[in-house]
C-alpha cells in the first residue's frame, strides 16, 4: 500500500511538475486524498512524511478554488490532531495546512457544506465503512471548539 501511495504521490508530482500548481487538474484531489489518508498512520516512519507532504500539495493548490479541497485538508487536520500525528508532519506540510484550512477557517465554514450540489462525505472510522456528511462533521468539530 505504501508503494502504491509512493507511486501516486511521483504520478502527481510529474502531473504538477508539467502542468503547474496553477492549472493543477480536479482529478488530483481524489487521488490525493486517497493517498494521503492511507498514509497517515505510517508518518512516523521514515520518509513517509516528505510523500504525504507531496500528496497534500496539489490539496493546498486546490484548495484556492474548491471549497471540497478546503474541506478536505480541514478534516485532515482535525483527524491528525485527533491521532495525534501533526508531530511528523515536516515544516513546510504544516505550513500548507495553515495556508490553506487551518489560519483562514471561520467558525460559520462548515454551513458551505450544507449547500453543495454533491455529496461531500467523510468517513468517519479506521475502517472507512462508515460516512459522516463533511458539512455535519466539520459542524460537530466547531461545536467542540476544536480549533486544531
Amino acid at each position: 500500500m505504501i508503494l502504491a501511495c509512493v507511486d501516486v504521490g511521483n504520478l502527481l508530482k510529474r502531473v504538477r511538475n508539467t502542468t503547474g500548481l496553477t492549472y493543477c487538474p480536479t482529478y488530483t484531489v481524489q487521488a490525493s486524498t486517497k493517498s494521503a489518508y492511507a498514509l497517515m498512520d505510517f508518518l512516523h516512519e521514515p520518509n513517509i512524511s516528505n510523500i504525504f507532504h507531496t500528496l497534500v500539495v496539489p490539496l493546498s493548490a486546490s484548495s484556492r478554488r474548491w471549497t471540497l479541497a478546503r474541506g478536505i485538508l480541514k478534516v485532515m487536520w482535525i483527524t491528525l490532531h485527533e491521532r495525534k500525528l501533526q508531530q511528523y508532519l515536516t515544516e513546510e506540510t504544516t505550513q500548507l495546512f495553515h495556508l490553506s484550512a487551518v489560519d483562514n477557517w471561520g467558525p460559520e465554514d462548515h454551513l458551505v457544506f450544507d449547500r453543495c450540489s454533491y455529496p461531500t462525505y467523510a468517513a468517519t472510522d479506521a475502517s472507512g465503512r462508515k460516512y459522516m456528511e463533511m458539512g455535519e462533521l466539520l459542524e460537530k468539530a466547531a461545536r467542540l471548539n476544536l480549533d486544531c
